[in-house]
């Protein structure tokens, strides 16, 4: 029997941790006197989530500085940490007295254990104070199912169900059936051989004990999950980086490590670093071209392909940021200044025309645009005639992105075009979510061009493009190249790995782990709560459908915002919610789960409001 409103929230990453933060705020604010019980469930670490957990080694570290991040709807103040008033992650580190992590300028990228310490104390915090009629029950058990009955009963693999009246699902990154090859492995049936095959999941989590001392692992991936694998399987078994006399990075091996990583990728470059902060907390940026009005125009006129219609506009602006830098380095700040002003007034039909036209009226027709596909495939088409050829080649490219990285993201054009990039993440995705695109160009998005923005409008801190640098030099880590391919090997026993455009790049490994993070799928996710929701039919899958097309995205077809799931008839049932990853195909970007202080209107803090919203209205 419930006493009082009941809500369930599954899943306390920063998701499920922001809607039980704000839910707890906002009903302080409104003086509820009715009693309302949160029950915050976690099968991982109550508090902080499976990917934030704190048994995490120190090596792991964030993506993100600490001054880029709060969990609090609400700045601190003289009373104590409680829901709406509470430090931001940079405020709660300095205060904690941790040296771990590393600091590049002013800003310090801590280890990810540290954030997850933040957010457990953050949710111990928000429960201990919370109003007296509230009471936020802390559950550590896996949810398996999700039913229907006189509200809804939540059902634990450990305990007797819990009987409520609105479910938040926050529940996170997938898992695939086991069975499953993932793509790039050429049918060589890894889950069927006696072969150390370390499966795709957050680094905390992954097996690396297979790889044994000495061996050759291949290591397929080259995004922000490949750091962690290759800093797990050097530092994080005794190596150390240190500096020579002359300030570059050298590894010192323990003995421990694996003696070669071979890594490769579709690109076969690691993802880019991101630039020194020359100023502190989160950059803002107005839009010149790609504004949300234009967004929204788009949007008015029906179902558009991102590829014709909106891309030409993200590229447009990102060149307006990279020219407005490098016009104040080479021609004075006047001249830069002159340049916005002109694109400012502009209304035009070719955005790419346009900022061509600025360049010229200011004097600077000789400068070429920046090409955001060329830069994150810069050896598309490109062939080598041997491994040191191409080996030579990645170096040249990952050394200049360092050295973009270390002028800054404001000063550096580079840089600060791509930090554009991220922050017009939401009219990106007021251009795609919910059916923005059109069947064909959606699958098309999906497969093929959102992964460039991904790529670059993400990056890791800089000093790992360091650590790259001094593994390949002392022969610990090599890249097979581009477009790598992956087969059995019969005569060895054993998989090889090569590119197709690299010659005599094939190389044997005694290993493999899969650092690529699954994309979300309905159809291949393997967890029993996923499984039952579907049967049920309180899942389904979103599929796009226009003009007798349609694409079907595998993700939770839910309502906009505050994200009711959608049964098989479009219905939405108005006593669940779900939010991020789940949903990812249906909106975008979704692995992304940070409010930056001074923007907890934003993002993921205006998808938390949206559901405390309406669970305060029911």
């Amino acid at each position: 029997m419930r006493d009082g409103f009941a809500v369930a929230v599954i899943g306390t990453g920063p998701r499920g941790v922001s809607v039980i933060e704000r839910l707890v705020t906002r009903i302080g604010e409104r003086g509820w006197t009715g009693r309302v019980t949160v029950y915050a469930i976690d099968a991982v670490e109550v508090g902080c989530g499976r990917t934030w957990r704190t048994d995490q080694p120190d090596e792991l570290l964030m993506d993100n500085s600490t001054d880029e991040l709060t969990m609090f709807s609400g700045p601190a103040d003289d009373g104590p940490v409680r829901a709406g008033h509470g430090p931001t992650l940079a405020e709660w580190y300095r205060g904690s007295g941790r040296t771990a992590g590393v600091r590049i300028g002013d800003a310090v990228y801590a280890p990810r254990r540290a954030y997850g310490e933040y957010l457990r104390e953050g949710f111990d915090a928000v429960r201990r104070h919370a109003p007296e009629q509230v009471r936020v029950v802390p559950v550590h058990d896996e949810v398996v199912a999700v039913t229907k009955d006189d509200g809804y009963a939540v059902v634990l693999k450990s305990a007797p169900d819990l009987l409520v009246d609105r479910v938040v699902f926050a529940t996170g990154h997938p898992e695939h059936e086991a069975d499953a090859e993932p793509a790039g492995l050429g049918g060589a049936g890894l889950h069927e051989r006696d072969f150390p095959f370390v499966r795709s999941r957050p680094a905390a989590e992954m097996d690396l004990d297979r790889v044994v001392a000495g061996s050759a692992v291949g290591v397929l991936g080259m995004g922000l999950s490949f750091y962690d694998v290759l800093i797990s399987l050097t530092a994080g078994r005794g190596g150390e980086f240190v500096r020579d006399p002359a300030g570059t990075l050298r590894y010192r091996p323990s003995g421990a490590e694996p003696a070669r990583i071979v890594a490769g990728s579709r690109t076969a470059v690691p993802i880019r670093v991101r630039g020194v902060h020359q100023r502190l907390g989160p950059r803002t940026y107005a839009p010149v071209l790609f504004t949300e009005a234009r967004v929204r125009a788009l949007r008015a006129r029906g179902k558009n392909d991102f590829a014709v219609d909106v891309q030409p506009w993200v590229d447009a602006e990102v060149n307006v940021a990279y020219f407005r830098a490098l016009l104040a380095a080479e021609r004075g700040q006047r001249t830069a200044d002159r340049f916005a002003r002109v694109l400012a007034g502009a209304d035009p039909a070719d955005p790419r025309q346009a900022v061509l036209d600025a360049l010229a009226e200011v004097g600077a027709a000789g400068y070429r645009p920046l090409d955001l596909r060329a830069h994150a495939d810069p050896f598309r088409g490109v062939r080598f005639a041997d491994p040191a050829g191409f080996q030579s080649a990645l170096c040249r490219v990952v050394r200049e992105d360092l050295e973009h990285a270390e002028a800054g993201n404001i000063d550096d054009p580079l840089k600060s075009a791509l930090e554009v990039l991220r922050t017009t993440r939401d009219l990106q995705r007021l251009a795609v979510d919910h059916g923005g695109l059109t069947p064909a160009a959606h699958r098309a998005f999906v497969s093929e061009v959102a992964q460039p923005l991904s790529f670059l409008s993400a990056g890791t801190p800089l000093v790992r493009a360091e650590q790259f640098l001094a593994l390949v030099d002392s022969g610990h880590l090599g890249v097979v190249g581009p477009r790598t391919e992956c087969s059995w090997d019969p005569g060895h026993d054993r998989l090889a790995m090569h590119s197709p455009q690299v010659a005599g790049s094939r190389v044997r490994v005694d290993a493999l782990v899969d650092a690529r993070l699954p994309r979300p799928d309905l159809h291949r996710d393997s967890s029993p709560l996923t499984k039952q929701l579907i049967k049920e039919g309180i899942w389904n899958s979103f599929v796009n459908r226009a003009d007798g097309e349609e694409f079907d995205t595998g993700g939770v077809a839910v309502t906009e915002a505050p994200f009711h799931p959608l049964d098989s008839a479009g219905d939405p049932d108005r006593g669940l919610y779900v939010l991020g990853l789940p949903t990812e195909h249906v909106r975008w970007f979704m692995q992304v789960g940070t409010t930056p202080p001074g923007y907890e209107h934003r993002g993921l803090g205006a998808d938390s409001e949206a559901v405390v919203a309406d669970l305060l209205r029911s």
